[in-house]
């Protein structure tokens, strides 16, 4: 689920500015551009497109039951665009920093 608070992580400085172009005139540079940043910004996930245009992550490591029950941590997180993609990623940060926390899984 997107927040504005997630919104407020992207920096004006990011490849992800909030303020770029509408989806309809962003071009295949623009969008991988996007892509790379979050490869970059989330090291730990595999990050790609569909052919329709939605985007997705998938954790290059599985998530074990205890901790994804426990701290809803998941596999795969899917995002109608980048930016919504960028919150389900943070999201995810969030869960996997607490489960660290307070049972010290990576």
């Amino acid at each position: 689920m997107q927040h504005a608070a997630d919104r407020a992580r992207v920096t004006s400085t990011s490849v992800l500015d909030a303020q770029r172009p509408a989806a309809s005139h962003r071009t295949q540079v623009d969008v991988e551009a996007d892509r790379a940043a979050l490869a970059e910004r989330f090291p730990d996930w595999c990050v790609w497109l569909s052919d329709a245009g939605h985007w997705y992550a998938t954790r290059w490591q599985p998530v074990t039951p205890g901790t994804g029950r426990r701290f809803g941590r998941v596999r795969m997180v899917d995002g109608r665009d980048a930016i919504q993609l960028l919150a389900e990623l943070t999201d995810q940060a969030d869960r996997d920093k607490q489960a660290r926390h307070e049972i010290g899984t990576p």
